[in-house]
């Protein structure tokens, strides 16, 4: 609050590093830069490693009897997975706050609940086009936790309901405006056996 976390870096009692640690020695941490670091205590706060199934973190999920894997699938609206049925997760704005998103994503929700109980469907699923969505866009966020992360994660693409929602007025109208029925959103009434599965085995274990 009133900025004082600055106040002792316009004093010069304060000082920000930004390189890559060498080594630790008995006064301090050397830079691979070169630089040395003078120091008396160290608070480690770095290494932090995102669970590596996102969004499932450490439950067991099976799809149609097959073992989920987040690598292997597609984000679609920033907030369902492609071939993973009647599943929704929330992943907030890093940019502005978090929960502006959550509240877009909780919102949406209800509208898709509201159209599967107006049409009877009892399953919605994202599938991917005939075509596949090509490479996934370039990964905008630089942190270290999420970068070395980012090849076991689900991959948004480049093009329609499947590119990454970052600013809120457009995303605002994607998720409360925009009609909820897609090429790719696929409602169904009645269920195989194999979907059928898949949707109690999420429900049982989420």
């Amino acid at each position: 609050p009133d900025g004082d976390f600055f106040v002792p870096l316009r004093e010069g009692k304060a000082s920000i590093v930004t390189d890559h640690i060498k080594t630790f020695d008995e006064t301090g941490i050397l830079m691979e830069s070169g630089e040395h670091v003078d120091c008396d205590i160290v608070a480690a706060a770095t290494g932090l490693n995102l669970h590596a199934n996102a969004p499932m973190a450490d439950i067991q999920v099976n799809v149609d009897g097959k073992p989920y894997v987040a690598s292997e699938h597609r984000i679609f609206r920033d907030c369902m997975l492609s071939d993973v049925p009647n599943f929704m997760f929330c992943i907030g704005y890093f940019n502005i706050s978090w929960t502006m998103k959550v509240d877009l994503v909780g919102k949406h929700l209800c509208r898709i609940l509201h159209h599967m109980k107006e049409t009877g469907a009892s399953t919605v699923c994202p599938r991917l086009p005939a075509g596949g969505l090509g490479e996934p866009p370039a990964l905008e966020v630089s942190s270290s936790y999420w970068v070395r992360n980012w090849h076991l994660r689900p991959k948004h693409g480049k093009t329609g309901s499947w590119q990454p929602l970052v600013t809120y007025e457009a995303d605002r109208h994607t998720l409360l405006e925009a009609p909820i029925t897609d090429e790719c959103l696929h409602f169904s009434s009645e269920l195989s056996s194999g979907d059928l599965t898949a949707s109690t085995d999420l429900r049982s274990r989420l």
